[in-house]
Formats: structure tokens, C-alpha cells, sequence
């Protein structure tokens, strides 16, 4: 008789796994997004990279106070290569992975004691350690 549980310990265990649910998948779905953003920073970045390093812009900066005029010219030509090769909606896409991925970041780091015990709970509840 005394392993049967009582009504109110049958709620609190239901809600436990509810909540533990609820919070692996809000888990899943952030670290899915972060990942996807990452991915296009990465790709999309890379390409981006190489358009500004076959362009020279790196040579630019460092002329930047000798010759404002030339350096003026050639940042109108790169910006003009740039939005003229690259799509408009991959330019959009790149730029919200960008944000999105800032935001996610930003919130981990500010809420690190919560995310880091919700971590450890979550695996403690579905490893049983």
C-alpha cells in the first residue's frame, strides 16, 4: 500500500515531465538554430571572404589615410560587386543568420547559471545519473 502514489504526487510527477519535455524541445529547437546559423555564417562568410580578399580590399585599409580618393572608388566598386553577384535574398538570409545567431549567443552568455543547470538536469533526467 505504500508504493501507491497519492494524487497530488501523481500531478507534480506529471507536471516534472511536462516541463522536461517542454524544455527539451525549446533546447533542441535553439541549438537547431543556432547550428543553422552558424552554418550560413560559415558558408556564406567564406564567401563573402574571399570576394573581399580577391578584390583587395585588405590592401585598402591599410592605405586608407594616404589615398581617401582611390579608397573611396574601389569601396563604391567592391560594394557594387558585392550586392551585384551575391542575390539579394542570400544577402537577407545571411543577415538575419547573423542576428539570430548574436541574439542566441548573447542570450546564453547572459543566462549561463540557468542554461548550464537546465543542461545538467536535462541529462540527468534522460541518462538517469
Amino acid at each position: 500500500m505504500k508504493d501507491k502514489k497519492t494524487l497530488k504526487e501523481k500531478i507534480i510527477q506529471s507536471v516534472f515531465v511536462y516541463e522536461t519535455k517542454r524544455l527539451t524541445v525549446d533546447s533542441i529547437i535553439k541549438t537547431a538554430i543556432l547550428l543553422v546559423s552558424g552554418g550560413m555564417i560559415l558558408v556564406f562568410g567564406g564567401i563573402i571572404s574571399d570576394m573581399i580578399v580577391e578584390s583587395e580590399i585588405g590592401g585598402l585599409i591599410g592605405d586608407f589615410m594616404k589615398e581617401k580618393e582611390y579608397t573611396y572608388s574601389t569601396l563604391r566598386g567592391l560594394s557594387d560587386v558585392l550586392f551585384g553577384e551575391i542575390p539579394q535574398w542570400l544577402i537577407v538570409l545571411y543577415a538575419g543568420g547573423l542576428i539570430l545567431g548574436c541574439i542566441l549567443i548573447g542570450t546564453v552568455i547572459k543566462n549561463w547559471k540557468a542554461v548550464s543547470h537546465k543542461t545538467r538536469s536535462l541529462v540527468r533526467y534522460w541518462f538517469n545519473l
